[in-house]
């Protein structure tokens, strides 16, 4: 994931191809203006499945589950 999260942070949101290889096959197939918006959106996704793996308290993984659905309320909201 330190792979993924270095070329998002460099602006280019690239999938690997191993890793990651329903996206990156389904990638192909996005249409050029919403590429950027398919890479976050699936990056969100990976970020959110991997939570139980990342924290040995339940209590931390509401607490980020609390920031993602925060974050997203805060980003459409205007």
């Amino acid at each position: 994931m330190r792979r993924n999260r270095a070329a998002i942070e460099a602006g280019s949101l690239t999938f690997d191809s191993t890793s990651d290889y329903d996206a990156h096959l389904i990638r192909r197939f996005v249409p050029p203006p919403v590429k950027d918006a398919y890479a976050a959106l699936r990056a969100l996704n990976r970020e959110l499945v991997r939570l139980p793996e990342l924290v040995s308290n339940p209590t931390i993984g509401a607490l980020r589950m609390k920031f993602w659905q925060e974050s997203l309320d805060n980003t459409f909201a205007g």
